[in-house]
């Protein structure tokens, strides 16, 4: 892995000024982790938002199972007797 470069080494296209934007490291710092707790947050929720249209396709899928075997044994015994 590479050591990372000293400010006066580095390519001159890189070297931003963010400090119209952020005051200084630590407010960055400070905004990058109320970000990232926002990031999870959101996360989690579309998480549990997933689980619950999983577990009710699942249930979806259960009734019409159980529709399809009805359907099928209905068939079976019409046929037969």
């Amino acid at each position: 892995m590479q050591e990372p470069k000293a400010r006066k080494d580095m390519d001159p296209r890189y070297l931003w000024d963010l400090s119209s934007i952020i005051e200084s490291a630590a407010e960055f710092e400070r905004q990058f982790k109320e970000a990232q707790a926002q990031a999870e947050e959101q996360t989690k929720a579309y998480l549990q938002d997933i689980e619950k249209q999983c577990e009710q396709i699942r249930s979806d899928a259960r009734v019409n199972l159980t529709k399809a075997a009805d359907i099928i044994v209905a068939k079976v015994v019409s046929v037969s007797g």
